[in-house]
Order: structure tokens, then sequence, then C-alpha cells
């Protein structure tokens, strides 16, 4: 009889191994390890545990009677094999599990190592370290946006056990792939749509991307309006000061900075200094370049006027763009106050007006020459006309 045929007949008996006086047949000689333990533990007595025939099995294979459940000749474990052991017993350490080792030879690759620890933990076995979870996640997250899969990569990413490092990758991912392309919020890519409308990603964190890449490229009017769009009023209002509105004022452009202040008026309340900064701005701009008709519209702006040139004091004052910028606004609002003041009054109560244009931010040299040739002599030689050149 030949020996192949001898060893369908130990398989169908029910032997691993027979053994007679001439020769000896092996049923697993020459067979893979899935194929050798499949027929190991067909060979094995129904009662056996599944364990136990586990563990016979690893003491088969560490002494050679069987292949041993390798992938390499490194002697990794096959995934597998790591997983029968894991069945068989749920303190098996989980490290050893979820080693791409045992599945691939890439060692960067984590696709199947990642996708295997989430089938896991969705069937309650016990949870990857933290440390181990973490780097899991984080490796095919990466991998993920090298290969421009980005938004699959944020996916991946909201597996991060630890909050804080859940959201500081997920606004990382987004940052170094999101493009600034365009200052209309509804315009949107692909990618963009799908995390926010199946990762639940919320859309302030895409405003806010383009506003860090906006603030590199030094476009402070988009920096703005991103900061605005995604709720960060007090970054908005503060960009504004620093590096937009006294340079806009001093180069003649103050027409680009209502369009920003207006959505910022409107929360005010949750802006911090906006009464001595954006406040100030937003009432200089809203005055009118024309006059009205009625005497009514005329006092009421008078008022306004008048509280907005006081205010101006409050505006920092430290560079000297700032110095320029408050100079002019003052200048201005002293100019409109002048002609709403002769529209009202014509040549009476100057004291009165005196007194107010006093409390403006004005230079020194065009009060002395223009302020004083403007009213009559009669008003500056009053006794108690007391102004601060």
């Amino acid at each position: 009889v030949s020996h192949d045929r001898l060893r369908v007949y130990v398989f169908l008996a029910g032997e691993q191994v027979w053994e007679s006086s001439t020769r000896r047949v092996d049923v697993c000689e020459g067979l893979d390890w899935l194929s050798s333990f499949s027929i190991f533990l067909r060979s094995q007595p129904p009662s056996i545990p599944l364990d136990i025939a586990v563990q016979e099995f690893q003491q088969a294979f560490q002494a050679g009677e069987v292949t041993a459940p390798v992938v390499d000749k490194a002697g990794n474990l096959s995934i597998f094999w790591q997983l029968i052991m894991l069945y068989c017993n749920p303190a098996h350490p989980l490290a050893e599990v979820l080693s791409n080792q045992g599945i691939t030879p890439d060692m960067l690759d984590e696709r199947s190592v990642w996708i295997l620890w989430t089938a896991l933990t969705s069937l309650g076995l016990p949870r990857a370290p933290a440390p181990l979870a973490t780097k899991l996640t984080s490796s095919y997250a990466a991998q993920l946006e090298r290969a421009g899969l980005w938004d699959w990569a944020v996916f991946v990413a909201q597996h991060l056990p630890r909050p804080e490092g859940r959201d500081a990758t997920i606004r990382q991912i987004i940052q170094r792939n999101i493009t600034l392309n365009t200052t209309d919020q509804e315009v949107t890519s692909e990618q963009e749509r799908m995390c926010i409308a199946h990762h639940h990603v919320q859309q302030g964190v895409f405003h806010c991307a383009r506003a860090l890449h906006a603030r590199y490229a030094r476009a402070w009017d988009k920096v703005v309006t991103w900061y605005t769009a995604a709720g960060m009023y007090d970054d908005a209002h503060e960009t504004l000061m620093q590096h937009m509105a006294p340079h806009k004022i001093v180069s003649r452009e103050e027409s680009l900075l209502l369009p920003l202040l207006s959505p910022l008026h409107e929360q005010r309340r949750d802006i911090r200094n906006w009464a001595s900064g954006g406040a100030v701005y937003h009432a200089y701009l809203s005055l009118p370049s024309h006059l009205p008709k009625s005497e009514e519209e005329l006092e009421s702006l008078r008022t306004n006027i008048s509280n907005t040139g006081y205010l101006l004091n409050s505006l920092p004052y430290n560079t000297l763009t700032e110095i320029a910028a408050v100079n002019m606004m003052g200048l201005r609002t002293c100019i409109l106050l002048l002609e709403v003041w002769e529209e009202l009054f014509g040549d009476t109560e100057n004291r009165e007006l005196l007194l107010t244009m006093k409390t403006f931010p004005l230079p020194s040299d065009y009060f002395i020459s223009d302020v004083i040739t403007k009213l009559s002599a009669e008003i500056v030689a009053q006794d108690n006309f007391d102004m601060v050149a």
C-alpha cells in the first residue's frame, strides 16, 4: 500500500500518527499548520476541552512534531493562532494579538490590526491598554492621511481613547489638509462634507483651520472672517484690533472694516474689551458721511458724535500706526461735529462746542492752527477758555 493511501486510512480512522514495525505514518506531515491543527483536533477525544487541546498542539509544534503557526522566519506567530489563544484564555496579552507582525510583513501597515481591535472591542472583550490603543489608532490614521484619505483618518482618530488627545489629533489632521481657497462658508470639499455629515465633526473646526492658514498667509481679513464663523469672537476681535483696524484707518481703507465689525457687534456681549475696542470703531464707522435734514436727527447725531469722539480716547495709543489712526478719527469726528453744530446753532453756543472738542484726541498742531481759526476771536478771548495745546 502506498504511503499516501495509508495516510488517508489513518486519517479516516481518526488517528494522527500510526506506527508499525516497518513504517511510521504521520497524517500531518507536510501540511500547513491550520490543516495540521484541524487533524490534531479530530484525533482528540470528543470530551477534551478546547483549551487543553490547544495546549497540547502548542507542545507538539514546539517539539517539532507538527507545523508551527508562524508567518515568517523570525518565528512570529500567526494572528489566527493568537485569536485562538485569546478565545481559550481571555487573559492572553492583547499586545501579542494586536501585532501586525502576525498578519503582514509590512511593519507600517496597521489596517488589519486596527480593524481587528475595533471588532474585538465591539464584542465586549477586554479593552486594550490606552497606550496600545493610542499607538494603533494614531498609526492607522497617519497611514490613511499619507494615502490622501484624510477624511477617513479623522474617522479613525475619533477612536482615540483620551478625549483631549482625540480632539487635538482631529484638529491637526484637518489643519494639515484643509485648503484656504474661498471665504464662502457654503463652499466645501467632498471630504469636508463627509467629515461634517458622517463623522459629526463640528464645522467650526474647519473654520479654525482656515483661520490658521490665513494667519500664516497674513490675510487678516480672512482670519477675522473665519474666526467669527467659528464662534471664536475674542480671537476675531483681537486680530481685528492688532492687525487691521488702525492700518485700514491710516490707509483710508476703513470701508473694509464695517463688514467685519458688524457680525462681531451682534455678539458683543461675548467679547472681552469690546467696549474699548471694536465698539469704538463700529461707532465711528457708523457715523454718516452726509448730514440729515431734520433737526431731531441732527441733535441725535450731535450726541452720537460727541460720545464717539470721547470714546476714541479708550483705543490703544502705543504704536505710531495706532496714534495716527486715533488722531485721524478724532480729526474727522471734530470736523463732522463742527458741521452739525453750525446747522443746529450757527455761531452760538461755541463755549459748549469747545468744551466738547477738548475731549477729542486731536493732533496738537491741528488743534492750534485750524480749530482756533475756525472759532471766533471773541470766544478765544474769554477768560474761562482753557485749551491744552
